[in-house]
C-alpha cells in the first residue's frame, strides 16, 4: 500500500529528473546578424520651361525642397492652369510614391475685408503624366502616397496644376502653396 507522501516524493523526484535532463539539453548561443546595406538615394530636378530635360547642374539631393517659381503663377480664375516638369533619378530600381501637400495650410481662414476663403488647396486639380501617359488627373488633396508605375532610373514627369472650369467665384482671392513629394524604396 502506497502512502500519499511516498507517491508525492517519487513524483517530485521524477519531475526534477526530467527537468534536469531537459536543462542539460537546452543551450543558449549568441546570435550574430550581419546586415549588408546598399546605398540608395533619389535626386530631384524641376523646371517650368516647356520641353525641359534635366542637365547635370539641375539635380538636387533628395530630401531638399526645390522651389520652382512659376511666373506669373496660378491665378484663381476658373480654368486657370500652370505647368511644370520634374525629374527623379534613382541609384537603383525603385518603387516611387507621389504625394501633394500644402506646406502652409490656411484651413478655413477667410479674408477679414471680404469674408471670402483664403485657402485654394482643396480646389486645385493636377494632371500628372510621364511620356504622354496620364498617371493621375484629379484633386490635389487626394494625391497621397500614390504609387507610380515602375520605370527607368531617370524619369521625367509633367505636372499640370489647374482649377476646374466651374470654380465657385468665392475663391477669387484665395491662394495656396503646393509641394509634390516623391518617396522611393529600393526594389
Amino acid at each position: 500500500m502506497n502512502r500519499p507522501h511516498t507517491r508525492l516524493a517519487l513524483g517530485l523526484w521524477a519531475l526534477l529528473l526530467v527537468g534536469g535532463t531537459f536543462g542539460t539539453v537546452v543551450d543558449f548561443q549568441d546570435v550574430h546578424i550581419k546586415a549588408l546595406a546598399a546605398e540608395f538615394k533619389l535626386d530631384l530636378a524641376a523646371s517650368a520651361a516647356p520641353n525641359w530635360t534635366p542637365g547635370p547642374d539641375d539635380w538636387r539631393p533628395g530630401g531638399q525642397v526645390t522651389d520652382l517659381p512659376l511666373d506669373p503663377g496660378l491665378d484663381s480664375r476658373p480654368g486657370a492652369t500652370v505647368a511644370a516638369r520634374f525629374a527623379v533619378r534613382a541609384t537603383s530600381p525603385a518603387s516611387l510614391l507621389l504625394s501633394a501637400v500644402d506646406p502652409d495650410p490656411q484651413g478655413d481662414a477667410v479674408d477679414s475685408a471680404t469674408g471670402l476663403p483664403e485657402e485654394l488647396f482643396g480646389q486645385l486639380r493636377i494632371a500628372l503624366s510621364e511620356a504622354g501617359q496620364v498617371l493621375y488627373d484629379g484633386p490635389v488633396a487626394e494625391l497621397r502616397e500614390r504609387p507610380l508605375p515602375d520605370g527607368p532610373l531617370l524619369r521625367v514627369f509633367d505636372a499640370r496644376v489647374y482649377l476646374p472650369a466651374d470654380l465657385d467665384p468665392a475663391y477669387a482671392i484665395a491662394r495656396s502653396r503646393l509641394q509634390l513629394i516623391v518617396k522611393g524604396t529600393s526594389s
